[in-house]
């Protein structure tokens, strides 16, 4: 009996801290002499489907804000500011070309106290070629981020996307990849561009179909964004702390 096209999550927390494949199992079954009746029936070994092991810290009304993207140079203070205002340390997670373009601005950030993290695309596990491509541009970040901030990244944000990924098989090698590769996934529970952010909806939308007893992830995109939307952050940050929720350190 084989599992391994489903998943079981243990545990709790909004990162995932190991992945443990699915092991196949034997249905072993005793007849009578005729064998018309089953007599006996079991497992050796018994099928185990994989196993998703999760870490961090499980918070009543825990927040963790991510960006996708880096703010422009002209907008970074901006950020920072409100970020501080709210007391409010957040991950931004970049891809290649964000990170060479945008260097002087995520030093900053991480001067600042803020966590850098990788966004990546999942690599096409039946395409070695998309393989060596994904292996070479995280081999070559962390090199970048180590010389340039002096601290590689420990984050991953593997997938952009509404809500907690299905399960799949691409997934699955994805995460385990990242996690050979010294590097923690992050699954965000709510995503939104920042540009277009509906503030009344995105809030309500976490309150309606998140769990306040679990932390969750809100990542918003910074890629579109302009000084109107980094202004419009403060009021939903204030917001979100009205309603009861705390943000924490990603780190």
């Amino acid at each position: 009996m084989d599992l391994s096209s489903q998943a079981l999550t243990e545990a709790g927390g909004p990162a995932i801290g190991a992945i443990i494949p699915a092991q196949p199992g034997q249905r072993r079954v005793e007849t009578d002499a005729s064998g018309a009746l089953v007599t006996a029936q079991g497992y050796d070994p018994l099928p185990q489907p994989n196993r998703v092991e999760r870490r961090g810290v499980e918070v009543a009304g825990g927040l963790i804000l991510a960006f996708e993207g880096l703010p422009d140079e002209t907008e970074a203070d901006a950020l920072l500011a409100t970020l501080a205002g709210h007391e409010v340390t957040a991950a931004f997670f970049l891809d290649l070309p964000t990170l060479l373009q945008g260097g002087t601005v995520a030093a900053g950030l991480s001067e600042a106290g803020h966590v850098l993290g990788l966004r990546l695309l999942p690599p096409v596990h039946n395409r070695p070629e998309s393989l060596i491509v994904a292996r070479i541009q995280l081999n070559f970040m962390q090199l970048y981020l180590s010389q340039v901030i002096a601290r590689p990244a420990q984050l991953a944000l593997l997938r952009p996307g509404a809500g907690p990924p299905h399960f799949s098989r691409d997934a699955f090698l994805a995460e385990t990849d990242l996690l050979r590769a010294g590097l923690v996934p992050i699954r965000s529970s709510f995503d939104a561009l920042l540009g277009p952010l509906e503030d009344e909806e995105f809030i309500a939308r976490i309150g309606r179909e998140g769990s306040f007893d679990q932390t969750q992830v809100i990542t918003l995109d910074l890629r579109e964004s302009g000084p109107d939307q980094i202004a419009a952050l403060s009021g939903m940050l204030s917001r979100l702390i009205e309603d009861g929720y705390r943000f924490l350190d990603p780190a």
